[in-house]
């Protein structure tokens, strides 16, 4: 009897490896790519809630509505409780908390932007590096504002510190916190009272050219999906 049955060559599994191996060099840098974006909207979110549950408990301890009177009244906010600092940082002295200087935006990776920290910052335990602006007066959002809904300061958060990507709105974003404790995205772009973000061309295009404050308006508008 004659054993009819038929096998793979060595060339053919060969070929069929190699095809795999090609395809996989295709997906997986995009795959990866997806993986971190997502990685670094949840990181995102998780440090908004943060702020935001330390608003609350500074306007419960002072009892008050304003955060005006609490101590979202200075850079002091850093290193008031709410953050699990391993290291804080004087404006004179803040590369030793984010030694990065150079910046590269989404639209162009090879263009490397300088950017000097010149805030009060922190070094939270898992790597990422907090700055906080305090505005003495307020900032109106847009006209017509109330003044209960003025900024009252703005934070500045690279979510891994020194570690790459360094890219403004994959890493590096900035948002603003109004005297009641709502979270702003952007001043020119905030319905305050509906607590809504205008997604438009204009404002994607401010993004990836490396305009991370309206970057974060879009992860956070999207549902803390990073699409762009």
């Amino acid at each position: 009897m004659k054993n009819n049955k038929k096998a793979f060559t060595l060339t053919e599994l060969l070929v069929a490896l190699g095809i795999v191996g090609a395809i996989a060099a295709l997906s997986i840098p995009s795959l990866m790519n997806s993986i971190n974006k997502k990685i670094y909207a949840t990181q995102l979110k998780s440090f908004v809630g943060s702020v935001q549950q330390l608003a609350v408990d500074q306007m419960l301890t002072n009892k008050t509505k304003d955060l005006e009177l609490t101590d979202f009244k200075s850079t002091g906010i850093l290193t008031a409780g709410g953050f699990d600092v391993a290291k804080s940082c004087t404006a004179a002295a803040s590369t030793d908390c984010l030694k990065t200087t150079a910046y590269k935006t989404i639209d162009d990776p090879s263009n490397a932007n300088k950017y000097r920290v010149t805030y009060d910052s922190v070094k939270l335990k898992n790597g990422a590096v907090v700055m906080y602006r305090y505005y003495a007066s307020g900032t109106k959002i847009n006209a017509g504002t109330p003044k209960e809904d003025y900024s009252i300061g703005e934070f500045l958060i690279d979510l891994n510190g020194d570690e790459a990507p360094n890219i403004y709105g994959r890493d590096f974003f900035s948002f603003y916190i109004s005297k009641r404790g709502v979270i702003i995205p952007e001043p020119g772009f905030i319905d305050v009272k509906n607590k809504t973000f205008e997604v438009n061309d204009a404002s994607k295009a401010e993004c990836t050219a490396g305009n991370y404050s309206y970057c974060f308006g879009l992860v956070m508008n999207n549902g803390w999906v990073m699409d762009y």
